[in-house]
């Protein structure tokens, strides 16, 4: 149980000169029925800046359609934060 997950993408905002580009690279893997893992490489770049990261984290199926999920991660360059830390719930309806 071993999955590969890419996301490539571009926005344009209404007050940005060139749009923002953004990438996503995530390998998950199922631990057990209710326990996963990932790690993620990220980012954003325009023509004026780059943001480039990596997080790790676990998910936990406590129900059959509720999980909560936690992270952290580090920036790979200067422009980015130098660690942080996240955690979510989701819910299927």
């Amino acid at each position: 149980h071993l999955g590969l997950t890419t996301n490539l993408g571009i926005a344009w905002e209404n007050d940005l000169p060139s749009p923002v580009h953004s990438y996503a690279a995530s390998l998950d893997i199922s631990i057990t029925d209710y326990l996963g893992a990932f790690g993620e490489f990220y980012g954003f770049w325009s023509a004026t800046d780059d943001i480039h990261l990596f997080n790790a984290g676990a998910t936990i199926l406590l129900l059959p359609d509720f999980q909560i999920d936690l992270a952290g991660g580090i920036g790979i360059n200067e422009a980015a934060p130098d660690f942080y830390a996240g955690g979510g719930i989701s819910v299927r309806f």
